[in-house]
């Protein structure tokens, strides 16, 4: 009876242990990409945030050594936007599945002087695929961001800003991701209106009519 009641406990003891999630905040050698996945808490659909998140918080269990990092996402993806910011500080905010399919992870890099977060996606194979900004603060007044992704894996990305005659002007874009493709834009609307092109002086034109050379000369030439 007690090699029975053994036998059953020892399996037990082996599946807790490798459903525990990791830390991130250790660059632990023997934590794979499998295990890196796992540590985000899962979102719902839809999913939405602000920029006010940006300013949240996070706790300790959130942490993301920035070695670890590194050893699944190339560099480049944060230094497209911080540049030489120094050290990121790195926080795991969440991950939405596809069944089957890819992963969007969430992460949130904060430093001196800018703050955002970044969209990673994994291929089914748990491979890096893409990633991009998805909300961004330089400390500019007027200026708020929102990202949402929907039952259909659409991601759109919303940027406001307040003119000093109190109007709101916006701009948003629709993307969506496709394995070999990456992220395709779907969708614009904006309510801005582009500047009207200045006024091209021609000097020709000034010429009396008679002269071979006057005439309109401002398209194509």
């Amino acid at each position: 009876m007690k090699k029975f009641l053994l036998l059953i406990a020892i399996p037990a003891v082996v599946f807790s242990c490798k459903s525990k999630k990791v830390s991130l905040a250790v660059n632990d050698e023997q934590v794979n990409i499998s295990d890196f996945l796992e540590a985000f808490p899962k979102l719902k659909l839809p999913y939405e945030a602000t920029d006010t998140i940006l300013r949240r918080r996070e706790p300790d269990t959130a942490v993301i050594d920035d070695a670890l990092f590194e050893r699944f996402i190339p560099d480049s993806i944060l230094s497209h936007l911080f540049g030489k910011e120094g050290h990121i500080h790195l926080y795991a905010v969440g991950k939405i599945r596809v069944p089957g399919a890819e992963s969007y992870v969430f992460v949130k890099g904060l430093a001196k002087e800018r703050r955002a977060m970044y969209m990673l996606v994994f291929d089914k194979k748990n491979h890096f695929a893409a990633g991009r900004p998805v909300l961004y603060s330089d400390n500019e007044s007027g200026v708020t961001g929102k990202v949402d992704m929907d039952n259909k894996y659409t991601l759109t990305l919303l940027h406001q800003r307040k003119a000093s005659d109190g109007k709101v002007y916006y701009h948003r874009d629709a993307y969506v991701f496709a394995e070999g493709t990456g992220f395709s834009l779907i969708l614009t609307e904006t309510n801005e209106t582009k500047p009207k092109p200045p006024v091209i002086y021609n000097p020709i034109d000034t010429l009396p009519h008679k002269h071979r050379y006057s005439g309109d000369y401002a398209q194509d030439k």
